[in-house]
């Protein structure tokens, strides 16, 4: 198909009379031809009237038949005159845009006038008299109440007392306590726990301060030997540094040792423990889940229900939850759970009252537990077999 840059009617139909002549094709030639014939009916002179009978016979078929540049003369012509009757250069002028709150135009019958102000020599003194009347007048001292009078005489007592409380505290020098360094006495490889002396000395007393009272250490915890060869190195280089240091006197600390038969107890628990090596205890706990289906009660179901939908797959659960005065219960929480004690399905109430499950369950025994604040609900069992289940009745106690 060859392309055109010119848009071409192919929606429109046209009404063909003679081959592919349209209508108006023909309507442009009839009128051409009629006004010839009327022009040749006149009594005009020989060169006058055969030109103009030619000319209009012949524009008649021009614009019917032949295209300029496939417009038709009549297109041509229209634009011609719409042009020459239409201006050719336009002037923009941009639009003034006011903003609405700027449009607003108050009623001058509104307007608040301002008095002028009168500067007149009495006009002043009257103001003078005013600011005058307005000045804060101190209160006479007997219109205080007797309750205001106490409260500002302990204040000013207050203030009268405290540079006397100042003035009689004397500076006093104050002496720093001597310092001295104190070291404790670290254990020997040889020495145990059991072998350590009663009333050895481990706390210094410092001057001007207080005695320390007797500490009862917890019983000590037998070591091994092979944490004492560890630090056997460390040990005899602290003892070194500690002979050349100058204890000072201390208040002894008791510390009292464990008596010989509860050591004894402690070792023989030690190696019955040890005796038996390790061991896994299992507690047997019973089955609330399972123990609760068998104490449950038989579910209520009532086909009455208003429900909007009604089940129609097997093993689908639906239900509505009331109170025992037929009030409904929204967003109660309900469980399904099977005979072992998992929970299946766990779905909220709607405003209505109203639960459903999606999914259907495999046939068998299930049990329904409902939760909500302030309200008892009794364990509902149900048993499923592969049929379209009613909706179920739940009430509170």
């Amino acid at each position: 198909m060859k392309e055109h840059p010119i848009p071409q009617d192919i929606t429109s139909y046209r009404f063909h009379i003679v081959g592919s002549m349209t209508l108006k094709q023909f309507g442009e030639v009839l009128v051409g031809v009629l006004i010839s014939l009327a022009i040749y009916q006149t009594n005009l002179v020989f060169i006058i009237k055969w030109p103009l009978i030619v000319f209009f016979a012949g524009g008649g078929l021009l614009a019917a038949f032949v295209p300029i540049e496939e417009r038709p003369i009549s297109h041509w012509l229209a634009t011609f005159f719409g042009i020459i009757y239409k201006p050719t250069q336009f002037f923009w002028k941009r639009a003034q845009n006011i903003p609405e709150p700027f449009l607003y135009k108050g009623d001058k019958d509104n307007l608040i006038q301002v008095k002028e102000v009168d500067l007149t020599p009495q006009r002043r003194q009257r103001i003078k008299e005013f600011l005058n009347s307005t000045k804060s007048i101190t209160p006479n001292p007997e219109d205080l109440t007797v309750y205001e009078e106490q409260q500002l005489s302990v204040v000013m007592n207050l203030f009268e007392t405290s540079p006397q409380a100042v003035a009689s505290n004397n500076p006093t020098n104050i002496q720093k306590p001597t310092l001295t360094i104190r070291v404790r006495p670290l254990l020997r490889l040889e020495q145990t726990p059991e072998n350590i002396p009663v009333g050895a000395v481990f706390s210094p007393q410092l001057e001007a301060a207080q005695t320390m009272p007797n500490v009862i250490l917890p019983d000590p915890v037998a070591a091994t030997t092979s944490e004492y060869s560890d630090k056997k190195d460390v040990f005899l280089k602290t003892e070194q540094v500690a002979q050349n240091i100058e204890i000072p006197e201390e208040e002894a600390i008791s510390i009292k040792p464990t008596t010989k038969a509860k050591s004894e107890e402690l070792e023989k628990y030690k190696h019955d423990v040890s005796d038996l090596g390790p061991q896994v205890f299992f507690e047997q706990r019973p089955n609330t889940k399972q123990n609760t289906l068998q104490s449950a009660t038989q579910a209520t179901f009532n086909a009455a229900l208003p429900f909007p939908d009604r089940p129609t797959e097997p093993n689908r659960v639906v239900g509505m939850v009331l109170t025992k005065d037929n009030q409904i219960l929204a967003n109660a929480i309900v469980e399904i759970s099977t005979e072992k004690g998992s929970v299946v399905r766990a779905v909220k109430t709607n405003p209505l009252g109203q639960f459903s499950i999606t999914t259907p369950l495999r046939p068998g025994q299930y049990l329904v537990e409902v939760q909500k604040d302030g309200f008892v609900f009794e364990p509902i069992q149900i048993t499923l077999k592969d049929s379209i289940v009613d909706p179920l009745e739940i009430r509170s106690k």
